[in-house]
């Protein structure tokens, strides 16, 4: 399967694609909902293939081993160069890339997020799946779960970025999605399997909305169109999303007791029911700053929104529910923290988030935090001013 060259010999191989399989935003619980079981036999035919799995398993494992001179990050960085040499030779060659590289090159952003720490982290594999591979799904629409599955991935991972880039203002990248969620929407093969994902029943329409509010932050003050714009989400959410939502009653006053107390573990309709909230808070959020720029985290109703946001954070802290989708919705939450206490729950729960999110992107975070809850030197402090603010949104790595 592997050339001679590898450092991890073969019988151990496998053990080290596992453990990177265990990190792959967007992927399913089920083994027979990840792309490595569907897509095995590709790994021996496909060399650059199975270099991109080795080298996010190697990278976990580096600084799982964290050492000076570790092998992992040596064996790391080697099958990264071997993946992209692979790949770049794939996409140069074939007018129409085959699957394979897609999910190398989702395979190649997220060794981004727990990659080579000397290395500055890069978005460039998610502007890679955007040209060739969205745009191959107007081409070939899903026939099975699986490609369902890959376009909904797609389609959360530009979402999610797209906050902390530059894009078009209200030009063609604002309407970017809409024909991907068309597309979906369409689909056939569409099948009652948010139990297995990560993405817990958040559907592809609530990224899109995500993907526009983020373009929208960019052209503030808005116009009388773009404002409008707002009104059009708003709408779409509020069928989504639920943002008044209370706990289910019977773990609802153990929670809420004491930060520091576990709770007995959510059932996936549980937490289905808690993402949603929080990303509901995060929208409102974002929306209330678009419509009035000025807004500060310690003014309504914004403040309310806080409130409602680190009740349900520190539900999934003390109930132990560490997703990596929830990383976007906890960055715009961490925005409007006004006490300690706030400030203490987003920092403890992007904490804890290393691990499946890469340590990487949560340090990136933390330090945006920082920067948030700092003082200025009119002794303010920017909080969620900092979403209108691109040069410290550049240094986010999600």
């Amino acid at each position: 399967m592997f050339d001679e060259s590898a450092s991890i010999p073969t019988a151990h191989a496998w053990q080290v694609i596992c453990h990177a399989n265990r990190a792959i935003h967007g992927a399913y619980f089920d083994d027979h909902y990840t792309i490595v079981v569907p897509l095995f036999p590709l790994l021996a035919e496909f060399p650059a293939y199975a270099y991109a799995w080795l080298a996010l398993g190697a990278a976990q494992l580096a600084q799982q081993y964290p050492a000076p001179d570790s092998p992992w990050r040596l064996m790391a960085l080697s099958y990264h160069s071997k993946a992209l040499h692979g790949l770049r030779r794939h996409l140069e060659s074939s007018a129409e890339p085959q699957e394979w590289a897609l999910c190398s090159t989702l395979l190649l952003h997220i060794f981004e997020k727990f990659g080579d720490e000397l290395r500055p982290p890069s978005d460039a594999h998610v502007r890679s799946a955007r040209r060739y591979f969205l745009r191959r799904f107007i081409q070939c629409p899903p026939t099975n779960m699986r490609h369902t599955l890959q376009l909904e991935s797609l389609i959360y991972r530009v979402a999610v970025t797209s906050l902390f880039k530059k894009t078009e203002k209200m030009g063609k990248d604002y309407t970017f999605l809409d024909q991907f969620i068309e597309i979906w929407e369409a689909s056939s093969v569409r099948g009652s399997l948010w139990q297995h994902s990560l993405w817990i029943g958040l559907q592809p329409p609530i990224f899109n909305a995500i993907f526009k509010l983020s373009s929208l932050l960019q052209c503030v003050p808005l116009n009388e169109q773009q404002m409008s714009e707002v009104g059009i989400i708003e709408q779409a959410m509020a069928h989504y999303l639920e943002l008044h939502a209370v706990l289910p009653s019977h773990w609802a006053q153990e929670i809420l007791g004491s930060e520091h107390k576990h709770s007995p573990a959510m059932t996936l309709v549980e937490q289905s029911h808690v993402a949603h909230c929080i990303f509901g808070v995060a929208c409102w959020i974002v929306m209330t700053k678009l419509k009035n720029p000025k807004a500060t985290q310690e003014q309504e109703p914004i403040r309310e929104l806080a409130r409602i946001g680190y009740h349900f954070l520190n539900c999934v802290l003390t109930t132990n529910f560490f997703s990596p989708v929830l990383i976007w919705p906890t960055i715009v939450i961490g925005l409007v923290a006004s006490t300690p206490e706030e400030q203490t729950i987003a920092t403890l729960y992007i904490t804890r988030l290393a691990d499946v999110s890469g340590p990487r992107a949560s340090t990136s975070v933390l330090r945006y935090f920082a920067q948030a809850w700092g003082r200025t030197d009119d002794d303010r402090t920017p909080g969620i001013d900092l979403l209108l603010d691109s040069a410290a949104l550049a240094t986010v790595f999600i």
